[in-house]
């Protein structure tokens, strides 16, 4: 028998605040003749260790290379908007790295291999990535089967940002045996999280931690059981209702991502050789699934709308105001696999490796047509 439990979920509750509901921005502008330059290529420590996320006016790009945690901050369009950062100098091995923002703050944390011990530091800034607070130690982690899962940085709707990490395994709680655990963890000054018990997983699979999305009042986060074949399970919590659901994805189907809709969130889950798309709402009910899953991009009136479905319909994500978790609503000709993809109110910019290096795209719309901007 599988256990798969949050205790206390009364104790889920957080300190979060309600603003009133911005007007829409106009059409973003049209693509120059001449593109601006984006940010180069830069080497990379592994391929899980780098980050992506909207910053303030513009994007933080964030990696790990062989002189420590570095971060650049962007401009809208993908171009350097200030000096090179180092967040964490020195040549330890960096294997695992994720980030997340809410306006101006944002929070990243990574992995460290040091052999036999693997540990986790995080850190924040609260000016759009000018300038980061001392890296904080978590504590221990495990070795993981993947090149990811073992960390996933939310931003909440109230502005908190909370790392979901795995941490060593202990005694079960609900069974006996030993059990996979998950800590939840509010990084920067500011915010509010009560404490509640590990999330445990008696038969962990990976990638373990996989997709955490605060949307809509709803905080979902998905996680990957083995019972018996890999599965993926996603919670959905309304923690304004104190209203928690699990919902099982299909059979043999491990988590890829979980990203925003107009609507709900749509649950990406690899299933062999082929992708499932679930679409949830806000409750956590099935509204639709797709498989296999078709995704696409049109241009409406200047922005880009991301589809999910099959056949050229579902539901869809019209881009507005800056977003980021988008790679999973994205076909992989633009996001290949293990790429970060943001909206940032002018641009959709995709970081992805490429031969061992970190690079940087740019989509933009011209008129009804979406298409690449940063090369000439």
């Amino acid at each position: 028998m599988r256990v798969i439990r949050w205790s206390g979920l009364a104790l889920l509750l957080l300190a979060c605040g309600e603003g009133e509901p911005a007007a829409a921005p106009p059409a973003s502008p049209p693509p120059p003749s001449t593109p601006p330059p984006i940010a180069p290529s830069r080497p990379l420590s592994e391929a899980a260790a780098f980050a992506l996320v909207p910053a303030g006016e513009g994007a933080l790009l964030t990696w790990a290379a062989s002189t420590g945690v570095r971060a650049l901050p962007l401009d809208p369009l993908g171009s350097p908007a200030g000096p090179e950062l180092t967040l964490a100098p020195g040549s330890d091995a960096v294997v695992e790295l994720d980030a997340s923002s809410a306006g101006r703050r944002l929070a990243l944390a990574w992995v460290i291999d040091r052999g036999e011990l693997l540990e986790v530091k995080a850190s924040y800034s609260l000016d759009g990535g000018r300038s980061f607070a001392a890296a904080e130690q978590l504590g221990p982690t495990v070795r993981a089967h993947g090149a990811r899962g073992r960390l996933d940085m939310s931003a909440q709707d109230g502005g908190a940002l909370v790392l979901y990490h795995r941490i060593p395994e202990g005694p079960c709680m609900s069974s006996a045996g030993t059990c996979a655990r998950i800590a939840r963890t509010a990084i920067g000054e500011g915010t509010a999280l009560e404490r509640t018990d590990p999330l445990e997983v008696q038969h962990p699979c990976d990638p373990l931690v996989s997709g955490a999305l605060w949307h809509d009042g709803t905080s979902y986060h998905a996680v990957c059981h083995a019972d018996p074949e890999p599965s993926t399970l996603v919670y959905a919590i309304r923690p304004a209702l104190q209203y928690a659901v699990p919902v099982d994805m299909p059979a043999g189907c491990t988590p890829l991502g979980i990203a925003p809709l107009d609507v709900g969130v749509a649950v990406v889950t690899r299933c062999g050789d082929r992708l499932v798309a679930t679409h949830l709402d806000a409750m956590g009910r099935e509204l639709a699934r797709f498989s296999p899953v078709e995704r696409s991009v049109a241009c409406e009136e200047g922005r880009p709308a991301l589809t999910i479905g099959s056949g050229g319909g579902g539901p869809r994500l019209h881009l507005e105001g800056a977003r980021e978790e988008l790679e999973a609503l994205l076909p992989e000709s633009i996001a290949p696999s293990g790429a970060r993809a943001i909206w940032t109110g002018e641009a959709l910019l995709v970081a992805g490796v490429q031969r061992g290096e970190l690079s940087l795209r740019r989509y933009q719309c011209a008129g009804e047509t979406f298409a690449r901007t940063d090369v000439r």
